[in-house]
């Protein structure tokens, strides 16, 4: 079969939670079938190394140059729009151009979105099968960010992008054949919200199933454990790691919580956490606080940390339901 699909970043190399779910799924599609690889372009070094990972394996590997995570042109335009803030971020008119140039070429038997913000690409796309891909509900995790919101202003806005990526959740399923979630407990919230929209209710329902991610867990096998050195100081205090993208608000709010909320309660002479992940943002630089709070930024290998701490922790309050 040849299948279009549309990804939000290169997801190569499989280091953050997208990529660790899309890598494998398009690789394996691609020993499969023949790809063709649409992705957005966000200035980060190892985006060549990704590209020419992919245009090994895929038919053809398209790019177009995406947006930053806070763009103020993109803000306006979605302000006076009825869809989402995300949807303006990932939504390039030069990819969907050369979406439409390489189906005029090699029509698409299947077309696969993933994630709701990438959806409007198959909308006008032609093919025997459609398939969306949910790695969240969206939706839940922006009520959950608006719960815990201090400021009244930032809570107002997360209202109103709430309340358009519910629709637009809603709406977009008409567009595929398939809607699949990453979670049993993701499809439970979706069904729950497709009752307050009666005109896509029994299609979502119809549509809807749960499909879980074919992640490789060989890169994290106990082998090669002996040779996994210990990252930590020598010093009688328990590790606890938390691991991600911390530029990612879900866990910058976690981080935040975990060190403000958390660690008081616990007998912290004897414990120090860890923050061990990419690109964290300011507020999680300032809980550095060695040698109870540990900001490490990216790493090399995230296996030590995560062999030789005491415990793993995962302290989300905003996040989705993917585990």
């Amino acid at each position: 079969m040849r299948i279009f699909v549309f990804v939000p970043q290169i997801p190569y190399p499989a280091k953050s939670g997208g990529r660790i779910v899309t890598c494998p799924l398009v690789e394996e599609l691609s020993r499969l079938h023949e790809v063709h690889l649409f992705t957005l372009t966000h200035g980060e070094a190892e985006e060549k190394a990704g590209i020419d990972h992919f245009s090994n394996l895929c038919a053809g590997v398209y790019t177009a140059p995406g947006t930053s995570r806070i763009d103020i042109p993109v803000l306006g335009r979605s302000f006076f729009s009825r869809y989402p803030y995300k949807v303006h971020r990932f939504t390039s008119r030069e990819l969907a151009q050369k979406a439409a140039r390489a189906a005029e070429k090699h029509p698409p038997d299947v077309i696969h979105c993933q994630n709701f913000y990438m959806a409007l690409y198959a909308r006008d796309l032609a093919a025997r099968c459609k398939v969306l891909y949910q790695e969240n509900f969206e939706t839940l995790l922006l009520e959950r960010w608006c719960a815990n919101a201090a400021n009244p202003i930032l809570r107002r806005m997360i209202q109103i992008e709430a309340r358009r990526t519910r629709n637009f959740e809603m709406e977009c399923p008409v567009w595929f054949d398939w809607l699949a979630t990453i979670s049993g407990a993701d499809e439970m919230h979706y069904r729950q919200a497709a009752e307050m929209f009666p005109g896509t209710r029994d299609l979502i329902h119809s549509r809807i199933v749960t499909v879980r991610p074919g992640i490789d867990l060989s890169y994290y096998t106990t082998r090669q454990e002996q040779s996994l050195s210990n990252p930590f100081p020598p010093r009688a205090m328990k590790n606890l790691v938390f691991t991600g993208m911390f530029g990612y608000e879900a866990n910058v709010d976690g981080a935040v919580w975990m060190v403000k909320e958390i660690m008081p309660l616990l007998e912290r002479e004897n414990l120090s956490l860890w923050l061990v992940g990419q690109k964290p943002a300011d507020t999680v630089r300032a809980l550095h606080n060695p040698p109870w709070i540990h900001v490490t930024g990216a790493v090399e290998d995230i296996r030590p940390y995560l062999h030789h701490a005491d415990l793993s922790v995962v302290p989300l309050r905003i996040g989705g339901e993917s585990g």
